[in-house]
């Protein structure tokens, strides 16, 4: 196991270019919250899932597994508590071949009164599919819908309770939650990342983030910034009053950077500052409730980072960027207490 070097580290903001935006930031004197600093990692599965999804008590993932001799693919669904140590998990669904094949990101939803995964399997004879399996384990996966889905298999599966949301080649999508339907919210292709709020779904594409409606409001979107390096990870904190106040915060070029409709885009936290070896890229994004959570790779040296930044300060403040060694961190998430995050080995947990 790898033990983790953590300390507390002013987070000083980078400016980005966004002519669609105003307000760009380049002050970092605000003292802002100091974060209290993790502690951990704690192992949470011996394996290194390929999609992962949280609710309130558990996690549910999706790992790959491959023999030469003799050839066989296997592929699982997973779920376990929060609190899981090794070994504790368990399987709600596996399938086995000797053709290649993969289960990709999981997400979760109620439908019809049951709680489904689900999740993108791509075959190599057969293409991609959205599969859902109970999370009781009650049964077996089936396909969503009638076919191969849009999505690329590399895309992250979100929900909203009533939309599974995805990118594909096309664009970027909605679906019903039994597939009856596909939405096209964005002819755009090359998206990268995304993330929603109660009435709009924000992706970007190269070196521009767009906001689009949700279905069943109306097809437009359009561009709210570009940028000076391309987008590789973004994140959405929703608005507790409604949109106006709905902050989107993306990487590109390592720097993170944060929007809203009043101030329009402003610098959060760069590499630089934060006392990375430049350059540096921000490889995975997401928001829990209170933080927002990234893992930074160095580039030069191949370190990674977990960096949490306490959000309810908009102006730059201090947060806690943690040392996970050379293990490849990525697709971080969280609560209110434990972040937790994949790397190449294992599943692992840190706590505020």
């Amino acid at each position: 196991m790898i033990h983790a070097r953590v300390r507390t580290i002013v987070l000083v903001s980078a400016a980005l270019l966004s002519p669609l935006g105003c307000g760009v930031g380049t002050d970092g004197t605000d003292p802002g919250v100091i974060a209290e600093a993790l502690t951990g990692p704690t192992v949470v599965a011996n394996m290194s899932p390929a999609g992962l999804v949280e609710s309130t008590g558990n996690l549910y993932w999706t790992e790959n597994r491959s023999t030469i001799f003799p050839r066989s693919y296997n592929a699982q669904v997973y779920r376990a508590a929060k609190t899981n140590t090794p070994g504790q998990e368990v399987v709600l669904y596996q399938e086995s071949s000797s053709a290649p094949f993969n289960f990709s990101n999981i997400t979760f939803a109620n439908y019809g009164g049951v709680w489904y995964g689900y999740f993108i399997a791509n075959y190599r004879v057969g293409g991609a599919y959205i599969k859902r399996v109970p999370l009781d384990g009650s049964s077996g996966a089936v396909v969503l819908g009638s076919g191969n889905t849009l999505a690329s298999v590399s895309s992250p599966l979100l929900c909203d309770g009533t939309y599974l949301y995805f990118y594909g080649a096309g664009g970027m999508y909605a679906e019903t939650l039994d597939g009856s339907r596909v939405y096209d919210l964005g002819p755009v292709g090359g998206i990268t990342s995304f993330g929603f709020d109660s009435q709009h779904v924000y992706f970007a594409a190269g070196t521009t983030v767009y906001r689009a409606y949700k279905p069943n409001v109306t097809t437009y979107y359009s561009a709210i910034a570009t940028t000076s390096s391309p987008v590789t990870a973004l994140a959405v904190a929703p608005g507790a009053t409604g949109d106006a106040a709905t902050v989107v915060y993306w990487g590109a070029g390592g720097s993170v950077s944060q929007y809203t409709q009043s101030t329009g885009v402003q610098g959060f936290a760069s590499p630089g500052g934060a006392g990375l070896v430049n350059p540096a890229t921000v490889t995975s994004m997401s928001f829990d409730g209170t933080n927002v959570l990234w893992t930074w790779n160095d580039n030069t040296n191949s370190n990674n980072w977990v960096v949490y930044k306490l959000s309810a300060s908009l102006s730059f403040g201090h947060g806690t960027l943690t040392y996970v060694g050379n293990t490849g961190a990525r697709s971080v998430m969280g609560d209110a207490s434990r972040i937790f995050y994949i790397n190449n080995t294992a599943l692992e947990r840190l706590n505020y």
